[in-house]
């Protein structure tokens, strides 16, 4: 899509017509009308070559008016949330107030911007400035609290390039003097089992001048390690403070999801107007090791550990970031399993230190225990939307699927059934054409038998096993598996 996008562009710049030739804003147009019909990931991928391509073009775009009535719509109407997912990436990519002045001076798209007090609900936020996309109420000097006063003192340690390890011995060694949790603390807002990351996030990111997005990306990257020790604290607290029994097995895996879905519900408070901004920052933080892949996915399918859950599934047809974080995690596990499997220096030489040359090391078997490994940790990613699209069906009634006892289901369904069709139809374009298709035949045949069509239709019909649900329910369930039996083919 990428190359596609610059394809068009450039081909535009060189007609004597302009940025928008009579045939693509015609297809424009068009796309616009049946964005209806366009799948959650297929209209974010629109939304952002759209806003590229204005971007790129000085925002030649005459049109906006006859796209005006959709401000109104519902803010989870399709063409509403192309139209902002547009302009808020237009404003991230050339600033709000130059994307403001495209628009007709009283058109009601200038609704759709994001607010520079984005996330505040009008309380003061950071130094009391606008200047910065980060909007965090722990480092504003007003917030008097013990939370607040950890993470401005950090914020100053990270300005002054205090080592990471030392930095992590103040924040959670045994001496340190906030080893006991700010209890004054406690609010919706601030989850007091992450405490210790929740103000090691707002620290870091908080000293980066402006919170551009290059900045952050190497803050993080810088005290990554200082965040996931502050995140493991966290965990081992959690275990202590619910008296989980510390030999269970299931203790550990259930304290980091409460804490790392707890850390990633803080990145979207703290970015509330940017969600090119909540992308990024949750991307390098699975990528740094500070979140774990399965718990970004279970996070953005909406789980955090507790019966609640989260709003992204209510989020998740009009929030473009939320399935590319899973597709991103996805392709990261996919990447890792094509290291092993496809070399490209295999067989090369490699300079030894005494002059001689040794043999690279070969690609890892099909049936080696460090391929398996890979493998099984792809496979529960992959299917991990499947399963949990079929949880959440089977704890839908069944006027709950068809509103109104019409055919058409809700958007979240439809949202989450795409999102684990699209995620399975990435894993097979891998071993098809794509990182996999240089690692042989045995390989391919153990990754789609893993991660294929069947194995997803298999995850989704077996997370409703067991639970008493309604035909129509059922049927979309069967439904559903049959579209990734007979879509994808390996």
């Amino acid at each position: 899509p990428a190359y596609l996008g610059r394809t068009v562009l450039e081909y535009c710049l060189i007609r004597p017509s302009g940025a928008f030739p009579a045939a693509l804003a015609v297809g424009a147009g068009v796309i616009f009308a049946e964005l209806p019909g366009i799948v959650p990931v297929g209209r974010g991928a629109l939304a952002e070559w759209f806003a590229f391509h204005l971007t790129h073009t000085d925002f030649q775009w005459p049109y906006w008016s006859h796209w005006e009535k959709y401000a109104s719509y519902d803010p989870a109407d399709s063409r509403r949330v192309f139209l902002t997912t547009v302009l808020c990436r237009c404003a991230e990519l050339a600033g709000i107030d130059r994307v403001a002045e495209t628009l007709p001076p009283d058109s009601p798209l200038r609704s759709l911007l994001p607010s520079p007090d984005s996330g505040g609900d009008g309380a003061e936020m950071n130094d009391g400035t606008a200047d910065t996309l980060l909007k965090s109420y722990l480092l504003v000097e007003s917030n008097g609290g013990n939370l607040a006063s950890i993470a401005r003192e950090m914020r100053e340690r990270v300005i002054g390039r205090e080592h990471p390890t030392s930095l992590l011995s103040w924040l959670c060694g045994d001496d340190a003097s906030y080893a006991s949790p700010p209890h004054d603390e406690v609010s919706e807002s601030v989850p007091t089992p992450a405490w210790r990351v929740t103000a090691g996030l707002h620290a870091v990111l908080g000293a980066v001048p402006g919170s551009d997005l290059t900045g952050c990306a190497d803050a993080l990257e810088r005290y990554a390690p200082v965040l996931a020790g502050a995140s493991a604290c966290d965990a081992a607290a959690v275990i202590r403070s619910t008296l989980m029994n510390e030999e269970d097995e299931d203790a550990p895996p259930a304290a980091r999801i409460l804490v790392e879905t707890a850390l990633l519900d803080e990145v979207t408070l703290a970015f509330g107007g940017s969600e090119r901004m909540v992308q990024v920052v949750s991307e390098r933080l699975v990528e740094h090791g500070v979140v774990s892949p399965e718990n970004a996915i279970r996070w953005a399918l909406g789980e955090n550990g507790q019966d609640e859950g989260n709003e992204n599934l209510s989020k998740l047809p009009h929030k473009h970031y939320i399935m590319q974080l899973v597709i991103f995690c996805v392709e990261r596990a996919t990447n890792a399993l094509a290291d092993l499997a496809v070399r490209d220096d295999a067989g090369a030489a490699v300079p030894m230190s005494d002059g001689a040359e040794a043999p690279a090391a070969p690609p890892a078997p099909a049936d080696s225990p460090e391929f398996a490994a890979a493998l099984e940790e792809l496979a529960s990613l992959v299917l991990l939307p499947a399963s949990r699209a079929a949880e959440v069906l089977a704890s839908y009634t069944d006027g709950d699927v068809f509103p109104g006892g019409g055919r058409k289901v809700t958007p979240t369904i439809v949202a989450l059934q795409e999102g684990a069709l699209e995620v399975v139809l990435r894993c097979h374009a891998a071993v098809a054409g794509g990182a996999l298709a240089g690692a042989g035949d045995d390989v391919a045949e153990r990754v789609s038998g893993a991660v294929g069509g069947r194995a997803a239709a298999a995850a989704l019909r077996e997370g409703a096993s067991g639970d008493v649900v309604g035909p129509a329910v059922a049927a979309a369930l069967e439904r559903i598996a049959r579209r990734f039996e007979f879509r994808i083919t390996f």
